[in-house]
């Protein structure tokens, strides 16, 4: 599929989607080629050994594939949202850097070094699932095998500001 002309931006409301487009678009995934975590973009913008290689993007299509082109040699990842990465990359000339070590796929998006990142993977990896916009459930390991990871908010324990009081120590009365 050729690159398309940017539009006016991604559609949040799920209204007018198929199935397909409003369970990629509300996907809770972050296995191989689904949502980004930011641990795995904190480990990779620290990885000065596995850095991204400059490339274009040269195609998409309905089915996930992603098409890229590195220093001549054609690469074919999988994304489950390929119309969004297509039409974020077109905005940005065409412009990728592939990570593979860590499945990231980048493209520049504002002046300096702000960067859109996708997390892809290889077209044919056995391990790809459809996208899942169910909550998970089950124990924090069990949520870690089904989702490929999740961040947990902690509520606040005070009023913003407050100083909340120190654990008790060893050896501290009851009450405390």
């Amino acid at each position: 599929m050729p690159l398309p002309t940017p539009g006016p931006g991604p559609r949040h409301a799920t209204h007018g989607r198929t199935p397909d487009e409003r369970s990629a678009s509300d996907c809770r995934l972050f296995l191989p080629g689904h949502q980004v975590h930011w641990i795995q973009l904190r480990q990779a913008d620290r990885d000065d050994a596995h850095r991204p290689e400059p490339g274009r993007l040269v195609s998409t299509a309905p089915d996930g594939l992603v098409v890229v082109d590195v220093a001549g040699e054609r690469r074919r990842l999988w994304h489950h949202r390929p119309d969004h990465l297509a039409a974020v990359v077109a905005a940005n000339g065409g412009v990728v850097r592939h990570q593979p070590r860590w499945g990231l796929l980048r493209s520049p998006s504002h002046p300096g070094n702000a960067e859109a990142c996708f997390c892809v993977t290889d077209r044919d990896d056995p391990q790809r699932v459809p996208c899942s916009s169910e909550e998970p459930v089950g124990g924090l390991v069990e949520r870690l095998l089904t989702t490929g990871g999740f961040t947990v908010t902690v509520p606040r324990q005070g009023p913003v500001g407050s100083v909340l009081p120190a654990p008790p120590r060893a050896g501290d009365p009851p009450g405390r």
